[in-house]
């Protein structure tokens, strides 16, 4: 008996110790869920009886200096529908499958291969009959109007998602101002060069949600609960471009790089006052709207070559080096040379374009007659310290800080690793690099009194809230006035008497400087390729400064018979268009 007692209680025992390690196990997992994971079940179960939807941000608006749009903000929609709470039979959503083929290709219905209809219904079958799923895409790039009219059929298991679309209506002329706005790797809209690329956060606004309390079946409630969080827009960015100006600039430069079968060109324009960029404009040129067409063909074509690209700029540079010893008192513009012949540097002979010499010549004669042996002579009176500081005084070998995605700094080697032969070369624009822009901005100095003003493009940044102004700012005075007025004289006189007389402007005096550059491949120079550039201003007026570059003119390798033409073609238009009168008589 003793026996059996012992075996029941022990079996009781053991029923009761499982029953309470049970009992306890309930409790602890009771109060796991309920209070040490409390927020991850309530955060659950919110998520399963809230849904969100994201309401998108608008990306900024980019208006030129007359507050007219650049760039345009539409929307393309993809249909998808729920497919849980979708009608049994395909027949009862006919009157949807109707309105999105017929809407979107009925006007080429006839040229379309009738296959490519079947298909779609029969994609739309098996979607509707898996009531497995709760979602499944029908469409994508649905237009607006087709979206108003599904959205009429009142069919609650039909939902879009906006796709926000960025387009260029004048596509060509502004390209590579605008740059573009693609996917990253994460698939996000992103702005790519120009203005979409450097100021894409500004552009990018935020965006909102809209969070809605949902029944069991997914449907809003109607009266439940919910949470709107309004997006926030980018900002806008008004720019200092004036839409006629570039629109001439662009007409006039496309119709030049063809007929002097240049490989491209540039015209760059400055407000020298304030640094305000007037006009970029650049040939050949993209489409931003189908940007991936010409990245398969060739990507270097997004770059923007006022910027991004260097070049040897040549004579142009003459006018910096006669800048420097004017502001040190070593010359005057009747100060004389001798150029008699090929002069010697470090074991390398230095000669001029043409072969010619001109015996003694005035300083004012070397800019006329473009001397590169004269040009060197200035250039040793200089120093290669002096030199050196001057040409980075006026911009040269550093970014200028424009507000343009991708801007280089060209290339000049300190003083200290000159030889004779590089102080020689450099003072007459070889042997250095520089971008179109830092070459622009050395003769907009000349123009402006002798000071070096920040290029900029956008003038303002507009924010829902608040404006953001982007005011002028003077980087450094470089030369004196008193030099800027000489020089001013000087150019004018190089232009009126120089290599491109017979083709400057009958109507307004010039001041300004050719440079027809060399352009070197694997370590040598190319005997029939240059770079041929004008730069200079109306001296009378100085409203704007502005450089065209021909890139390998075949038609004439010479600036004064390719760039200069065409900068004396669009200076004239332009002074018309702001109202300059004539100051020539002849």
């Amino acid at each position: 008996m003793k026996n059996v007692s012992y075996v029941c209680n022990y079996r009781v025992r053991v029923i009761f110790i499982v029953i309470t390690l049970s009992y306890l196990l309930i409790i602890g997992k009771l109060f796991n869920t309920q209070v040490i994971q409390n927020k991850y079940w309530m955060a659950l179960a919110k998520a399963q009886h809230y849904g969100q939807n994201t309401l998108p941000a608008e990306r900024g608006e980019i208006l030129s200096s007359d507050n007219f749009p650049l760039v345009l903000n539409s929307y393309k929609y993809d249909l998808f529908i729920d497919p849980s709470n979708s009608p049994k039979n395909f027949s009862d959503i006919e009157d949807l499958f109707k309105i999105v083929y017929k809407s979107e290709f009925d006007k080429s219905i006839s040229k379309r291969d009738i296959t490519f209809i079947k298909n779609k219904e029969e994609v739309w079958k098996a979607a509707v009959l898996d009531k497995s799923k709760k979602f499944a895409y029908f469409e994508k790039g649905i237009n607006k109007d087709t979206k108003t009219k599904i959205q009429n059929l009142n069919l609650p298991w039909v939902g879009f998602t906006s796709i926000p679309i960025r387009s260029y209506p004048d596509s060509e002329s502004y390209s590579h101002i605008l740059g573009f706005v693609g996917k990253d790797s994460n698939g996000t809209e992103t702005g790519y060069f120009g203005l979409e690329g450097f100021y894409n956060g500004d552009l990018t606004g935020v965006d909102g949600y809209l969070v809605q309390e949902e029944s069991a079946n997914g449907s809003p409630i109607l009266f439940g609960q919910y949470n709107n969080v309004k997006p926030i827009n980018g900002g806008s960015l008004l720019l200092t471009i004036d839409r006629t100006m570039q629109t001439t600039s662009f007409t006039a430069l496309k119709k030049s790089v063809e007929k002097y079968e240049a490989d491209s060109g540039i015209v760059l324009i400055v407000n020298s006052k304030t640094g305000e960029i007037l006009t970029m404009a650049q040939y050949p040129t993209f489409d931003p709207n189908n940007y991936n067409d010409y990245y398969s063909e060739d990507p270097t074509i997004f770059i923007n070559k006022s910027i991004s690209s260097t070049y040897e700029p040549g004579s142009v540079i003459k006018a910096l080096t006669m800048s420097s010893a004017i502001d040190l008192n070593i010359v005057t513009p009747e100060t004389i040379m001798v150029d008699d012949g090929p002069v010697e540097y470090s074991g390398y002979l230095v000669d001029n374009w043409d072969l010619k010499h001109h015996g003694t010549i005035t300083m004012t004669q070397i800019l006329q007659l473009s001397d590169n042996i004269g040009a060197a002579w200035v250039g040793n009176q200089v120093g290669d310290t002096g030199v050196y500081k001057y040409f980075t005084q006026f911009g040269m070998n550093s970014k200028l800080k424009i507000d343009l995605e991708g801007e280089e700094m060209g290339k000049i080697r300190d003083s200290s690793q000159w030889q004779d032969i590089d102080l020689a070369t450099a003072s007459f624009g070889q042997g250095i690099s520089a971008t179109p822009l830092q070459v622009l901005m050395a003769f907009s100095t000349i123009a402006n009194d002798g000071i070096l003003m920040k290029p900029y493009i956008v003038k303002k940044i507009i924010y829902s809230d608040k404006t953001i102004n982007n005011d002028p700012q003077q980087i450094r005075r470089v030369i004196s006035e008193k030099t800027s007025k000489t020089m001013l004289k000087m150019l004018t006189e190089a232009v009126s008497g120089g290599e491109a007389k017979y083709f400057v402007s009958k109507k307004y005096y010039v001041a300004g400087k050719t440079g027809t550059a060399q352009i070197a491949e694997n370590g040598e120079y190319l005997k029939d390729a240059t770079n041929a550039t004008f730069v200079g201003f109306l001296p009378s007026f100085k409203e704007f400064v502005m450089l065209v570059k021909l890139e390998k003119p075949k038609a004439s390798v010479y600036a004064s018979e390719t760039a200069v033409p065409l900068w004396m073609d669009i200076a004239e238009k332009l002074a018309n268009y702001m109202g300059l009168p004539p100051d020539k008589y002849e």
